[in-house]
C-alpha cells in the first residue's frame, strides 16, 4: 500500500486520513474473539500506578496483535507520513470505549490529547461499528495546525449559541460546521493526529464500542506506555530481538533513550 502526495498533504493539513484496513478479516476475527475473552479476566486486575490498564488488555492477546501492530506495511506508511527513517510504537490500548462516553450526557466533549507537538502517527480501528447513534469519533480538521486558545474559543462560542445546560459551560459538545464524522468499523482505518481537536456523538445504542488503538513516534519522543510492555510482556520482552525491542522503545535500545 502506497500513498499519494494527495492523501499525505490531507494528513498534514486536514489531520486525518481514512484508508482501507489492511488487516485480513480473519485476523480481524481472532482479536474480536481475543478481546471478548480477555476482557472478563482483565477487569478484575489490579494494574501498578503508571501502568494504563487499556495499553495492558491490548498487549494480553500476544502475539496477534503484536504483529498487527508490526504490519510492515502500516510501519511504512507511517515512516512515509512523518518522513523519517524508524518510527517507535508508544500509546496504545484495546477494549470497549463505551466507558469514555458514559456520564448523564454519554458522548466525549471537544478536546485535544496532550501529546503537544510531537511528531506522530496514531491508528484507530472500529471493532465494532461506531455510527450514528455508537458514539462516532468527530473531527475537526485542520485544527491541529492553529493556535490551541483560539479553536476552544471558537468552540465556546458555538457551545453558548446552542443553548448549554451550564452557562459559561466549560465543556463543549455542540456541532462545528466544519467537523468531520468518522463511522468506524473493522473495514476502515483511522490513521491520525490526537492533536486535531475531536469529540464523539451520543451514545443511544446499546451495542458495544470496541476499538484498537496505537500511536508510531517519530525517533527522540520517548515512550509513554513503556511499562505496560515491561509488566504485561515480562519474562517475554527480553527474548526479542534488538530490532524489535527498538520497536517497542525498550530498555537497552537506542530508541528508549529519548525524553519521555
Amino acid at each position: 500500500m502506497i500513498l499519494n502526495a494527495v492523501q499525505i498533504e490531507h494528513f498534514h493539513s486536514r489531520g486525518f486520513l481514512v484508508i482501507p484496513n489492511p488487516t485480513d478479516v480473519k485476523t480481524m476475527a481472532e482479536l474480536d474473539r481475543l478481546q471478548r475473552e480477555i476482557e472478563p479476566a482483565w477487569e478484575k486486575m489490579d494494574f501498578p500506578e503508571g501502568v494504563n490498564p487499556l495499553a495492558c488488555q491490548m498487549l494480553m492477546a500476544g502475539e496477534p496483535v503484536l504483529k498487527m501492530v508490526e504490519d510492515p506495511i502500516l510501519i511504512d506508511l507511517a515512516k512515509e507520513i512523518l518522513g523519517v527513517e524508524s518510527v517507535v510504537i508508544s500509546a496504545f490500548g484495546m477494549g470497549d470505549t463505551a466507558s469514555t462516553v458514559g456520564g448523564e450526557r454519554k458522548q466525549v466533549a471537544w478536546h485535544a490529547d496532550a501529546f503537544g507537538g510531537v511528531d506522530q502517527v496514531a491508528i484507530r480501528i472500529g471493532l465494532d461499528r461506531h455510527d450514528g447513534d455508537n458514539a462516532p469519533l468527530r473531527i475537526l480538521p485542520g485544527s491541529h495546525k492553529r493556535p490551541y486558545e483560539r479553536v476552544q474559543e471558537e468552540l465556546f462560542e458555538i457551545e453558548m449559541a446552542s443553548g448549554p445546560d451550564v452557562v459559561p459551560p466549560e465543556l463543549f459538545y455542540a456541532r462545528h460546521p466544519q467537523e468531520i464524522e468518522v463511522k468506524l468499523d473493522p473495514r476502515i482505518m483511522l490513521m491520525w493526529t490526537p492533536n486535531t481537536w475531536h469529540a464523539t456523538g451520543k451514545k443511544t445504542s446499546t451495542s458495544l464500542r470496541r476499538a484498537m488503538t496505537w500511536h508510531y513516534f517519530a525517533p527522540g519522543n520517548g515512550n509513554p506506555f513503556q511499562n505496560a510492555v515491561l509488566h504485561v510482556l515480562d519474562g517475554v520482552w527480553q527474548e526479542w530481538s534488538e530490532e524489535r525491542k527498538r520497536l517497542w522503545g525498550l530498555p537497552g535500545s537506542d530508541a528508549a533513550t529519548g525524553p519521555a
